[in-house]
């Protein structure tokens, strides 16, 4: 949790920007050799124009990287989706199985008599109960996951769709 807050934190931090792009000046050495600097090199330099680069559009590695990332946030999220029911599923059974084991227990302490049958046939009623709420909570759990599933699918496929609408877009231009 605490690697959370250093990313969120670390995602509000101001980050440079391209609009303020430092000056590039062209140098030549004393031996004809051309260098480039952010400082003027001496009274030759010459300032170049960056601001075609500055212009240019990302290039298709780039985008990939972005359409990855797009991807893996989607699967991240829906494996947090899941993470929690898996949680919440082992809590459940959890608490479920640490009473019926309280209960069994309880019944190895009765007395061989009409109070200690009666008790024990109410401890009995009980752990039935309790293994049906067990089905119950695993059924929900499976129908948790189904329905996790399905809108999983379909925001990974929406994603997958307007990658590949981007990409014909481009390949559509002159």
């Amino acid at each position: 949790m605490k690697w959370i807050a250093i990313v969120l934190a670390c995602g509000l931090l101001p980050w440079p920007s391209s609009s303020r792009a430092a000056s590039v000046y062209r140098c030549t050495s004393a031996s004809g050799t051309v260098v480039f600097s952010q400082t003027p090199c001496g009274r030759d330099a010459r300032e170049v124009d960056t601001s075609a680069a500055l212009k240019a559009g990302t290039s298709p590695n780039v985008e990939g990287v972005g359409d990855y990332a797009a991807l893996g946030r989607i699967d991240s999220d829906c494996r947090m989706q899941e993470l929690a029911i898996e949680r919440r599923l082992e809590s459940d059974l959890g608490a479920i199985d640490r009473e019926m084991a309280t209960l069994k227990d309880s019944m190895r302490y009765s007395a061989n008599n009409l109070a200690g049958a009666t008790r024990d046939n109410a401890i009995q009623t009980r752990v039935a109960s309790l293994e049906a709420s067990r089905t119950s909570v695993l059924g929900m759990a499976r129908s948790d996951r189904v329905d996790l599933a399905r809108p999983c699918d379909e925001r990974r496929a929406q994603e997958l769709k307007r990658q590949a609408d981007r990409d014909a877009a481009r390949s559509d231009r002159p």
